[in-house]
């Protein structure tokens, strides 16, 4: 048996690659010309009333399902913003309007204590959770409104109530144990009453917040509605649900 020269190996290996860009070449004017007449046979296809309809139904439903997801996200975005501003305006209104030094020590307490904790967090878990005996909870919510999620940041319990809307109720619990005290003027805030105890009532961008403790806890409700509505789920608020 003869041995192949390079000479030989070269011309073999181009005549290798020439046959099998000629083959390729063919392969891709066959797929283009299949693509071609497809189209043609397809281009005047009418898609069912039935297929438009799914896609519809399909796609708001995952459009709802992002907004709700949106909904959840911007408003544990937004209790951590106004965690320092909210934080601010109470305690300036607790100076302005309240005289007894204790409960303004007590109720500027709250305030940093929630700041901090905001700040901190170190574990963000959200867990489908029976309500349990020590959590406070509202005996009053508007038509529709459910329990969606409970958030348990060390000793802030955070429950979220949610209506087929996507309007969202978002209602904290902590233990005051911070010992801190600001003075600060505003005029943000109104004082209201909430099963004799002092709370502080603020509106902002559509958004109402009320803040108050009783005993050794500390609560803010949050939520898009009216005022008057938010003012009676807190006062129907008590231990265990």
């Amino acid at each position: 048996m003869n041995k192949v020269s390079s000479e030989e190996k070269e011309r073999l290996r181009r005549l290798n690659d020439a046959c099998l860009y000629d083959v390729g070449y063919h392969h891709v004017n066959d797929i283009c010309d299949e693509t071609d007449r497809l189209l043609e046979e397809y281009e005047d296809l009418e898609v069912p009333d039935s297929m438009n309809h799914w896609f519809i139904e399909y796609n708001n439903k995952f459009e709802k399902k992002e907004r709700h997801r949106n909904i959840l996200k911007k408003a544990l975005d937004y209790t951590k913003r106004t965690a320092i501003l909210f934080s601010v305006v109470v305690i300036a209104g607790a100076v302005v309007t309240l005289m007894v030094k204790d409960f303004r020590v007590q109720f500027f307490d709250y305030a940093y204590e929630i700041m901090q904790k905001e700040n901190n967090q170190n574990e963000d878990i959200y867990s489908e959770l029976e309500v349990m005996s020590d959590y406070y909870y509202p005996r009053f919510l508007p038509e529709d409104f459910t329990l969606i999620k409970i958030k348990v940041q060390n000793d802030i319990k955070n429950l979220l109530f949610r209506n087929p809307e996507g309007e969202e109720i978002l209602f904290s619990q902590t233990k005051m144990n911070t010992k801190l005290k600001y003075d600060i003027d505003t005029e943000n805030i109104t004082q209201v009453e909430i099963n004799q105890n002092i709370g502080y009532l603020l509106v902002q961008d559509n958004m109402s917040i009320i803040n108050w403790s009783e005993k050794d806890t500390s609560f803010t409700i949050q939520g898009n509605i009216e005022k008057s509505v938010l003012i009676d789920i807190a006062k129907s608020i008590k231990q265990g649900k």
